[in-house]
């Protein structure tokens, strides 16, 4: 269950809903919200670098957004996790918003949206799941007649084009000196999907650490109650395998190369005050 994806829409939606409130009760009260919550280039308060993620234009552009944040986040959170997934897109999103700023310095128009956060998802999604088809659907008629049907293009391309897009758009804007995108962040779907990208060989570290932390607590474990069951702790064991003689390993060693695979449950093992081989199989 992607629960954080589900919570940052959760948050999202009841952030525009207020905002609707605010626009149909008191008007000046929304656009001041804008004002004070959105990220403005020209002034770029600190607090503006996350607040904005939470602020929508319209309804259409908070659904847009909330589609593709339910369709990469939901990935991206259920490989790397809930703590690190929201880490990630909280960081992202102050950092797209700086690539906002660095590109659009001077201009007065409030930066809102999550695309920003969203676009560091799809970053991480086309690295984590490259080569993941992605189905599209089509449907025109012509002459009358119906064609409808799907296809599948891998996510590394469809990402590509996506990304290519958006390079375009900037280019464009910034050659009219309008780096305002139309109202299109070009700058902050394109740092937030580098660093997306970027956040991946550090998420991953960070999963090998915590594998391995729970791996070590296991073995700790499983030497403990290999203990109880009649191995000393500081018993040097030896295996045998099909004629072959493994160790002398210690109790965590012993369950590490158990784990891995290495003996039959036909294995003996040995060590030191006892009369003579046992299968391993009952003690591990």
């Amino acid at each position: 269950m992607p629960v954080v994806t589900f919570t940052l829409m959760g948050i999202n939606t009841a952030i525009h809903l207020v905002m609707m409130i605010l626009f149909f009760s008191a008007e000046s009260a929304h656009d001041r919200a804008y004002q004070l919550f959105g990220l403005t280039p020209a002034i770029s308060t600190w607090h503006t670098y996350l607040t904005h993620c939470f602020m929508h234009a319209d309804i259409f552009h908070l659904i847009g957004n909330m589609i593709y944040l339910f369709l990469f986040g939901a990935c991206v959170e259920d490989i790397v996790g809930r703590g690190k997934f929201l880490t990630m897109y909280l960081i992202s999103g102050v950092l797209a918003g700086a690539a906002h700023v660095a590109i659009s310095r001077g201009s007065e128009i409030p930066l809102v949206g999550a695309s920003g956060a969203i676009s560091a998802c799809m970053g991480a999604f086309v690295l984590l799941l490259h080569n993941r088809q992605i189905e599209f659907k089509y449907f025109f008629i012509f002459f009358f007649r119906v064609f409808a049907g799907d296809f599948f293009l891998p996510a590394w391309l469809v990402m590509s084009f996506w990304f290519g897009m958006d390079l375009l758009g900037l280019a464009v804007d910034l050659s009219g000196n309008e780096p305002d995108g139309g109202g299109v962040a070009y700058g902050a779907h394109i740092g937030g999907f580098l660093v997306g990208m970027a956040a991946v060989p550090g998420l991953k570290k960070w999963l090998r650490q915590e594998e391995s932390r729970e791996r070590a607590q296991a073995i700790a474990r499983k030497a403990e109650v290999t203990w109880t069951a009649g191995i000393p702790p500081d018993a040097q064991i030896t295996v045998q395998d099909h004629g072959l003689q493994y160790g002398p390993y210690t109790l965590a060693g012993l369950w590490g190369a158990h784990q891995e695979g290495l003996f039959s449950e036909d294995a003996l093992y040995w060590h030191d005050g006892m009369e003579d081989w046992a299968l391993l199989s009952e003690v591990l």
